[in-house]
């Protein structure tokens, strides 16, 4: 008898199947589009040709452990091979089966043995699944006893119980960073922090880990970077990139959170990594519960075991690596380019001729090349896909830039008979650990960037690696079987090379870590204790820096309250102050847009340049203004696509965008938002773009459906969210075979839905809508010409003083034109910048602002900014010294600016001060909302006592401001001569009596009309009789109050300075004065509350800020007295005692 006939139409069953068998609660598996369900379909599909192939008169049921039938009442004959261990019980199936008649279905044709058989397969497939799974667990439990590190769990764990910080160096394969933390674990420690250098390895090795341990990702075991979470209340170990725990050291400074911290890789010494070491070796004296493990493969043993002290424990375990040929390919002379930044792809193409040669097809095995950077990587790539033509070489790039999805190519498996040639910089050489590798290609090369305080500039250089990372590269070789390892370097190159690389620390920029520092209360940071200690130059001119900014007092390097704000946002300084600007004049939603996207990694890619499709895709979204303003019309534009509904991810493809860059920009922008609305710089009008749950709680969303609608919306984008990340995680850990064909034709003509990019491309999209109102992005509009400008008045506030000035013989074409900057000359624009490109000619008078300065084979301003000259120096100079008339001015110190008339100087230096008056006003009494730590008390003072007029004020300074960037001025700019500036300098010095102080930064008088300087300005040759007519004094109506006064121009201005302070004293003080009366008039008519203070057990009367005022008086003793010591305590407790 055949077993067809118990085999259901799943097709035409499949509703009733689902409702008995996969609907409800705490079941293994659930309808709807997981793959656990996908996966058991198809197990029943397979298992049905099998029966119905074999035929056979054997069809009963199976017996279950004791003896009787699986279900039902059918006997059968015993079947040891169709023994289940165990038996999920089905009410709702026996019901179904005794109410057949009464229930809605009845017209179904399954039958009782048909449905009995089908919950017998479900149990088969189960219990396959169980023992799948137990073989798994074995096989893991086989694998980790075999690692090096399993015969040192004991000693680790016996070393930290005995001693507060242990270093293990365990070298390359022994498993220190997987397993360490589940040893860990399993000692009995709860709460376990261990940081990653980078975001990639966070989220690999948590949930490696996670696998490891039989976790679901996320509960016992988590992940947490930024803008990506995976964590709940239960989890137990947490990976976290370094930066992240600095934030929560500033929030915590004890990390209660935490009783075990556990540092991986901290030989890459990154600039957060020796930050990071310092504060916790501090930790260790304030709390003698928590534990620090130090962890390296290449570690400098004796620096670390004497920055913690001398009787730290060190674990060495050595490494699982298979036998290693080592061989010594050196580059010909003939394969030098002569360029120290061109590579010659020859000898990679020699060592894929020499594996193809050597080695047969059918021995797997991939190529792992270490080179340089981006453009090694592209040559290498090249050379190696025309070398093979696609026949036995799959060639993957692996670099910081790509995205996710693309970084998760190298770890899956090449197709039958072809190899993996990933071309890679050292983001490979620890972090990522890719099987299959056998044979390693380094090019002894590595591109870091470094500082060079003089001149302001960082340099993108190639280096030699160190005798660490050579070792450390050989090792991939040797990681999952025999391997070769080629050097492209002689072993006398070796033998040079520094033992290890040059910390982070002492070759980048250290303003914003000494901020930082500052903020956190360090009375010195000079004796902060670094493990190697900057040159204390480097401190000083970062310090001098800091003060330039208006971060801290020059005088005793406190923290002013910009500096504050500045150290509370996870960005740039130049970037922060632009936020701050632009709160104070009300741009705030366009500024933290181009902030969010000048603070991530640029969202083009190398193919937006080298692509003639892609740029001329482009064309129409670049900014005449720069590239700032580019990025800015990149966002707005995919924000379009968004709202109409098309695939905003083949449009980005099209056009060499990353989209992956623009998410993070979003998310960047909100949490931008968020921080200034906390601090009351900016309402959540001004800048939100909330998703529809936010929108709701608001009661400002825009979407007329009924709140049962939206709410059951949300809760199934949410499920769909979870499940994609489940099935995402699930695709990680399992390696799939490459698909040549979706490699080639590249992700556009891509047509497989399961592909990894798609799942995280659909991840990202969800986010965003959940987290966005798609209604008020639907209102948003281009800046006009007018907001524009306040832009970059903002942009130019944050950039200040990196001001770049056009060389007086410059060629006419914009790729070859030379500015100047304060510390270096000779800057160029890149050849892919927007101006450039754009065939852009600075106007008379002009400047460019720019973020920075990157050297790599030539200095480039890295994103330039035209302004026009005067408006920019006038409004944010830090000092400015002139001449009587003000047709002569030198600005900061090298910039010689030269108003065409002395009516024209008179008018600007009067309107540019009344416009910073104005403006410094405005920014201190919204910086001083920052003074109050009391955050309940500071919401009720804004709610009680916010200034009605405020609005009216901001738009007031916005309307002045863009009149000033507008006007017509005329103007000439220059680099001052070294005449002028020595003059300026002496008569400075001298305190003469002509020289006259109008305001702190403008000085007048210091300056002479030299007619010989007049006569080299083409703008000043007719105005001599202006110019020497300034210095007499002359009758003059005052525009403020109205009266007449005999003044020269410096008085003029010094008077309009004291009268417009004077008028708004006077308008401050009658606001005081109806704030006070409408307070008054508040407290009398309203209801006073009544509360009794826990400490006091008085009765206090009054406001809601009134009784938190009392509160925190009353307890400000008891809490000064109890509290717990912060960051600056934790380090000035190590320091006093002399360690």
């Amino acid at each position: 008898m055949s077993s067809s006939h118990l085999f259901l139409d799943t097709d035409r069953h499949r509703r009733l199947l689902d409702r008995l068998f996969f609907t409800g609660d705490n079941l293994p598996i659930v309808a709807g589009s997981n793959k656990a369900y996908k996966d058991f379909w198809a197990f029943y599909e397979r298992y049905k040709r099998f029966k119905c192939r074999s035929g056979g008169s054997d069809v009963s049921l199976p017996v279950s452990s004791d003896g009787a039938a699986v279900s039902g009442d059918i006997g059968g004959q015993y079947d040891a091979a169709k023994k289940l261990n165990f038996r999920i019980k089905n009410r709702r199936l026996g019901d179904y089966i005794r109410h057949r008649r009464d229930s809605p279905l009845k017209s179904t044709d399954a039958t009782d043995e048909q449905l009995y058989y089908f919950e017998f397969v479900l149990h088969l497939y189960l219990d396959f699944m169980q023992k799948q799974k137990l073989s798994k667990i074995l096989q893991l439990r086989r694998s980790r006893e075999a690692l090096p590190v399993f015969k040192h769990k004991a000693e680790i764990i016996a070393a930290l119980q005995q001693h507060q910080s242990v270093l293990v160096a365990g070298d390359t394969g022994c498993g220190k960073s997987t397993q360490v933390p589940q040893y860990l674990l399993e000692a009995g420690y709860q709460l376990i922090a261990v940081t990653q250098p980078r975001r990639l390895a966070c989220i690999a090795l948590a949930a490696r880990v996670s696998y490891e341990t039989l976790n679901e990702y996320g509960s016992l075991i988590g992940h947490q970077v930024r803008f990506d979470k995976a964590r709940s209340s239960s989890t137990r170990v947490v990976f976290l990139t370094e930066g992240l725990l600095l934030r929560q050291m500033q929030a915590d400074p004890q990390l209660k959170q935490y009783n075990v911290i556990v540092l991986d890789e901290v030989h890459e010494r990154h600039l957060h990594t020796d930050f990071l070491l310092g504060l916790l070796k501090c930790l260790l004296r304030v709390r003698s519960d928590v534990k620090l493990v130090l962890m390296s493969a290449t570690i400098n043993l004796h620096l670390f075991a004497s920055f913690l002290g001398g009787d730290v424990p060190v674990v060495r375990v050595p490494g699982r690596l298979h036998p290693i040929q080592l061989e010594y390919w050196p580059v010909r002379d003939s394969e030098l380019t002569g360029k120290s930044e061109a590579l010659d792809p020859g000898p990679y193409v020699r060592v894929l001729r020499q594996i193809d040669s050597r080695y047969p097809p059918e021995e797997r095995g991939d190529l792992l090349i270490f080179v340089a950077g981006m453009r090694d990587i592209v040559a290498v790539s090249e050379a190696a896909k025309a070398y093979d033509e696609g026949r036995r070489w799959l060639v993957l790039p692996l670099h910081g830039s790509l995205s996710a999805e693309e970084q998760d190519r190298v770890f899956h498996m090449a197709p039958e008979g072809m190899r993996k040639c990933i071309v890679s910089t050292n983001i490979a050489e620890t972090s990522v650990t890719i099987d299959g590798v056998r044979f390693v290609a380094d090019s002894g090369r590595v591109k870091e960037l470094s500082w060079d305080a003089s001149s302001r500039m960082q340099r993108l250089q190639q280096f030699w690696i160190s005798k660490a990372s050579a070792e450390q590269r050989k090792g991939r070789a040797g990681r999952t079987g025999p391997g070769v390892a080629f050097r492209l370097y002689s072993e006398q190159d070796l033998a040079a090379m520094q033992e290890y690389s040059t910390p982070e620390l002492l070759r980048v920029p250290l303003d914003s870590l000494l901020l930082q520092l500052i903020a956190m209360g360090l009375p010195d940071v000079r004796r902060f204790p670094f493990v190697e200690s900057p040159d204390t130059s480097r401190l000083e001119e970062s310090l001098t820096s800091l003060a330039s900014h208006g971060a801290v007092n020059a005088a005793d390097e406190t923290l002013t309250p910009l500096g504050a704000l500045l150290a509370r946002l996870p960005v740039d300084i130049v970037l922060g102050k632009m936020l701050v600007t632009a709160a104070a004049i009300g741009v705030a939603d366009a500024a933290l847009t181009m902030a969010a996207l000048l603070a991530v990694q640029s969202p083009l890619t190398n193919r937006a340049h080298s692509d003639r499709e892609a740029a001329d895709a482009r064309s129409s979204l670049e900014s005449d203004e720069g590239g700032a303003f580019t990025l800015l019309n990149l966002y707005d534009a995919w924000l379009a696509e968004k709202l109409a509904g098309r695939d905003s991810r083949r449009w980005c493809q099209r056009r060499g965008i990353e989209e992956q860059r623009l998410y993070e920009a979003a998310k960047l922008r909100r949490q931008f938002g968020r921080l200034l609305q906390d601090c009351g710089l900016v309402d959540r009008d001004d800048w939100d773009e909330a998703g529809r749950e936010d929108s709701k709680k608001e009661g400002a969303t825009t979407d007329h459906r009924s709140d049962g609608a939206r709410l059951s919306e949300d809760r199934n984008q949410r499920r769909r969210l979870a499940a994609l990340k489940r099935e995402s995680r699930t695709g990680r850990q399992r390696r799939r075979v490459l698909r040549l064909d979706a490699l080639e034709l590249g992700d556009d003509d891509k047509g497989d839905g399961n592909d990894s990019g798609d799942i995280g491309s659909d991840i990202r999209d969800l986010e965003f809508r959940l987290s966005h109102d798609l209604d008020r992005l639907a209102e948003r509009r281009r800046l006009t010409g007018r907001e524009a400008g306040l832009v970059k008045a903002v942009l130019l506030a944050g950039l200040h003083p990196q001001l770049a000035v056009p060389d007086s013989a410059n060629s006419s074409r914009s790729g070859e034109m030379v500015f100047h900057t304060a510390a270096h000359r000779l800057v160029l624009l890149h050849p892919y910048d927007p101006l450039t490109t754009g065939g852009w000619r600075p106007d008379q008078g002009q400047l460019v602002a720019y973020l920075g300065i990157l050297e790599t084979t030539k200095p480039y301003l890295v994103h330039p900014l035209p302004v026009p000259g005067l408006p920019a120096l006038l409004l944010f100079a830090t000092r400015i010294h002139g001449n009587a008339s003000g047709t002569r001015l030198l600005c900061d110190g090298w910039l010689e600016l030269r108003p065409s008339s002395a009516d024209v100087a008179e008018s600007a230096l009067a309107a540019a001060v009344a416009l910073r008056s104005r403006l410094g006003n405005r920014l201190s009494r919204l910086l001083r909302r920052l003074d109050n730590r009391d955050e309940e008390l500071q919401q009720q003072q804004q709610q009680d006592y916010k200034d009605p007029s405020d609005r009216v004020e901001q738009r007031l300074l916005a309307n002045k401001l863009s009149e000033f960037l507008h006007a017509q001025l005329p103007h000439e700019v220059r680099m001052a001569s070294s005449a002028t500036i020595a003059a300026a300098a002496a008569a400075s010095a001298s305190a003469s009596s002509s020289v006259e102080t109008v305001t702190n930064w403008l000085s007048l008088g210091i300056l002479t009309d030299d007619s010989a300087d007049c006569e080299e300005s083409s703008l000043n040759t007719d105005n001599l009789e202006d110019s020497h007519a300034s210095y007499l004094e002359r009758l003059w109506l005052c525009p403020v109050c109205q009266q007449e006064f005999v003044l020269n121009l410096a008085g003029r201005l010094a008077h309009q300075t004291d009268c417009r302070r004077s008028a708004s004293d006077d308008a401050a003080q009658h606001d005081k004065d109806l704030e006070d009366e409408l307070l008054q008039q508040k407290q009398s008519e309203q209801q006073q509350r009544k509360s009794v203070c826990p400490r006091c057990r008085c009765q206090i009367s009054g406001s809601t800020a009134e009784i938190l005022r009392h509160r925190r008086d009353c307890h400000g003793s008891a809490v000064s007295d109890n509290a717990e010591p912060g960051i600056a305590l934790v380090v000035q407790g190590h320091l006093d005692t002399g360690s």
